[in-house]
C-alpha cells in the first residue's frame, strides 16, 4: 500500500511492521523519519549496530539483499537498507547486462518473507510502478512517495510542525514559509527550526524578523517590483531590481523573472474575465499564495499595458545579448519600459544604479 509518512511512522510506532518498505523520493526528511522509527522499534538502544545491513549502489544484486535478509543476528532481527536501489527506474536493459537485475530473487523472497526481518529499498527518484517489484511491494509491504507536499498538504503540514514546536505563526506566515522553501519537508523544517530559535517562548516573530530569517525568493521580489511599478513608484520599482542584481541576480535569470510574472498576470487576467479565476492553482500550476497575489495585481492593469511591459523586456533582452547594452543598462531597459507602461511616463534613472 502507498501510505504518507506520518501514517507510517504511527504505525511503525505502534508496533505495525510490514516485511517490506519503499522509499522512494528525494524529501530526505520523510525518509529519515520513517528510518528512525523502524530502528527505534526494531533495536532499542544501541542495538542497531548489530542487527543492520546497509548497502548501496548499482552494483547490488538481488542475490546479496535476500542473502542478508535470511541471515541472523545477535539481537533476533535484521533490518537491510538498500540505498539507490536500481530496480525501479523506467529503462531498458542494456546488452549484455545480467538478467539478475530484473529482481526474479527478491521478488521469490518477498512471496514467503521471513516475518522478523525488514527490508528497506531506497531510491531519490520516482519509481516505476510498471515494475513487478514495485507492484509486489505495494501489495505486500509499504510505498512511501518521498515528494514534497503540495498545497494544501504543505500548508497543513507547516501548521502542525509550527504547533507541534510552540511557533505561532500567521497564516501569511504560514504560507510564505511553504513557498519561501520550495514546500520540502526536510527545508520546512529547517526554516521552522530557525524561526523557534530565534522566537523563543513566547513563540512569535515580528515580519521584519521573519523576512531576515525566511528572506523572500526571487518571485517575491519581483513581484514587489510590479506592485511598485503599477503604483507610480518608478524608483522604488528600480531600487528593487538593482538591489536583486547588486545581490547576485544573474540579468538573463531577472529578465526571464519578469516576463514570466507579466505572462503570468496576462493568464490570470484572462481567468479572472472568464470567472475561473479560483482555478488558477490548478491551472497556471501556482502556489495558493502566489495565484492570489497575481490576482490581486492584475486587478490594477490592462492587457495592453502588460503586452507593452512584455515587448519593453523583449527589447532589453535582444539589446542585452546582441551587445548593444551592458547587463545594467539592459536592465534599467527593462524596469523602465515597464514602469512606462504600469503607470504611462518614465523617470530619470536614480542613483541606485550608480556602482
Amino acid at each position: 500500500m502507498t501510505l504518507p509518512y506520518e501514517q507510517i511512522v504511527d504505525a511503525v510506532g505502534q508496533g505495525e511492521v510490514a516485511p517490506v518498505y519503499l522509499l522512494a523520493g528525494p524529501d530526505v526528511l520523510q525518509v529519515h523519519a520513517v528510518l528512525s522509527a523502524l530502528r527505534d522499534l526494531l533495536f532499542p538502544g544501541s542495538a542497531w549496530e548489530m542487527g543492520l545491513v546497509h548497502l548501496a549502489g548499482a552494483a547490488v544484486r538481488p542475490a546479496e539483499v535476500v542473502a542478508a535478509l535470511r541471515g541472523r543476528s545477535l539481537v533476533g532481527r535484521v533490518l537491510v537498507i538498500v540505498e539507490e536501489a536500481p530496480w525501479f527506474g523506467a529503462r531498458e536493459r542494456a546488452e549484455g547486462e545480467s538478467k539478475e537485475r530484473d529482481d526474479d530473487t527478491l521478488l521469490a523472497y518477498l512471496e514467503r518473507p521471513l516475518p522478523q526481518n525488514v527490508l528497506v529499498l531506497r531510491t531519490t527518484t520516482e519509481a516505476d510502478r510498471r515494475r513487478r517489484l514495485y507492484r509486489k511491494i505495494a501489495e505486500c509491504g509499504v510505498v512511501l512517495a518521498a515528494v514534497p507536499p503540495k498545497p494544501p498538504a504543505s500548508t497543513e503540514w507547516v501548521q502542525r510542525h509550527a504547533a507541534r514546536i510552540g511557533l505561532h505563526l500567521t497564516a501569511e506566515e504560514v504560507s510564505l514559509v511553504t513557498v519561501r522553501s520550495g514546500g520540502s519537508c526536510s527545508q520546512m523544517d529547517t526554516e521552522l527550526t530557525k524561526l523557534a530559535a530565534w522566537a523563543g517562548p513566547p513563540g512569535r516573530i515580528p515580519r521584519e524578523a521573519f523576512d531576515l530569517l525566511v528572506p523572500p525568493t526571487s518571485e517575491e521580489r519581483v513581484f514587489d517590483l510590479i506592485d511598485a511599478a503599477v503604483a507610480g513608484e518608478g524608483e522604488e520599482a528600480l531600487r528593487i531590481g538593482a538591489a536583486m542584481h547588486q545581490q547576485g541576480e544573474a540579468i538573463p535569470l531577472l529578465l526571464f523573472l519578469l516576463a514570466k510574472q507579466l505572462r503570468t498576470l496576462i493568464a490570470m487576467e484572462e481567468l479572472v474575465r472568464n470567472g475561473t479565476a479560483d482555478s488558477a492553482t490548478k491551472q497556471l500550476n501556482l502556489h495558493p499564495f502566489v495565484a492570489q497575489k497575481a490576482r490581486q495585481q492584475v486587478r490594477r492593469w490592462t492587457i495592453p499595458a502588460l503586452v507593452e511591459g512584455l515587448e519593453a523586456i523583449w527589447r532589453a533582452d535582444i539589446s542585452y545579448k546582441s551587445g548593444a547594452t551592458d547587463e545594467e543598462s539592459a536592465l534599467y531597459q527593462a524596469l523602465v519600459g515597464i514602469v512606462k507602461a504600469a503607470h504611462g511616463s518614465a523617470r530619470e534613472r536614480p542613483s541606485v544604479w550608480a556602482r
